[in-house]
């Protein structure tokens, strides 16, 4: 996936493609030679989904300075 589509992709776009790629690379059928380019893709899209998920805490903390709501969920994107 070029990285202008991956900016584009919303949290759940990319993990809807993660676990496709997923699928694919747990597939028997899948030819050896594509594992490298789709765990790459993977990797990506984890990257993407870590990077959604850390702008969520970045801008929860804008609105909750004292982390009253982040205590609460117990969030760890770390």
């Amino acid at each position: 996936m070029k990285k202008s589509n991956k900016q584009q992709l919303s949290y759940q776009q990319a993990q809807e493609a993660l676990e496709e790629i997923i699928s694919n690379l747990q597939s028997e059928e899948l030819p050896i030679e594509d594992i490298p380019s789709l765990y790459a893709e993977a990797l990506e899209m984890e990257k993407t989904c870590r990077e959604i998920l850390n702008q969520v805490v970045q801008d929860i903390k804008k609105l909750d300075p004292e982390g009253l709501i982040l205590n609460e969920l117990s969030l760890d994107v770390s």
